[in-house]
């Protein structure tokens, strides 16, 4: 991934410095702010598999697990976007998001199989986003629609798992939740997703506002539990479960303003 975008970025500066035989070139620069809504999806683990702990596997115990979540949250920040021939451009940018995941599971009696109560499950995230995605975009006078590619570095800086229920006694700790003789915890993770944006531009010169749809998928992510946990002790002596805290996919509803000039090369 980073040898692709390296060789885009050789490309956009090599068109961007044209010979000396070519007419003058102009380099249209954009500096702004988005921000606006954001939403987290992350797979669920069923009860009944497997994970490792001391050298032993060990089976998920019955109670609070990795229940399937979606939550909506929040994100802003700026960016620079560099376009070429007004039609291709490359842009970066750094956000703050706090992204949320919302879960639970009904737990049947093993005997009768009727529902005998429910378990919520909460993760909260904050995370820095640095988006680099190729554009292209459709002039117009008025409304442009252009299309991105490209890869977003997400550091989470805070995660936290919180599970509640009205059924079942669920001790709180400092750093986690204990349920069953098992301590659950969950750890900050980095991870690359993949981005895809849709945006229509409102250019009125110099100012652009732009509306954009944001998909971004973690290639790298595993439903299955043993890449997701990292786990200590035994189910006799301090069973620890820390999660890892990605997301699987997310999405994102931005709106912004933007300043944009030209630089010209003779």
């Amino acid at each position: 991934m980073r040898f692709s975008f390296s060789v885009i970025l050789i490309t956009l500066v090599l068109a961007m410095f044209p010979s000396q035989n070519a007419s003058a070139f102009t380099l249209n620069v954009a500096i702004g702010l988005k921000g606006g809504l954001n939403g987290s999806v992350v797979n669920g683990v069923s009860e009944g598999d497997t994970f490792t702990s001391d050298g032993i596997e060990l089976t998920i115990p019955q109670g609070p697990d990795i229940y399937p979540m979606f939550g909506l949250g929040g994100s802003i920040g700026g960016f620079l976007e560099l376009r070429a021939l007004d039609i291709v451009g490359l842009e970066l940018g750094l956000f703050q998001s706090w992204d949320n995941g919302n879960g639970f599971e009904d737990k049947n009696n093993a005997g009768t199989g009727q529902t005998v109560g429910r378990i919520d499950q909460e993760q909260r995230t904050s995370a820095i986003h640095f988006p680099v995605s190729v554009k292209a975009s459709i002039p117009g006078k008025l409304l442009r629609p252009t299309f991105g590619i490209g890869a977003e570095f997400v550091f989470q800086n805070s995660s936290t798992l919180a599970y509640s229920s009205d059924a079942f006694t669920i001790a709180n700790q400092d750093d986690g939740y204990a349920f069953g003789g098992v301590n659950y915890k969950i750890q900050p993770s980095n991870y690359v997703n993949f981005l895809v944006s849709f945006a229509l531009e409102f250019d009125i010169d110099p100012i652009r506002i732009p509306i954009e749809l944001r998909l971004q998928i973690n290639p790298s992510f595993k439903s299955d539990l043993e890449p997701r946990v990292n786990a200590s002790g035994t189910r006799n002596n301090n069973l620890t479960i820390v999660y890892d805290g990605i997301y699987q996919a997310q999405f994102s509803f931005f709106t912004g303003i933007a300043y944009d000039f030209d630089i010209k090369f003779d």
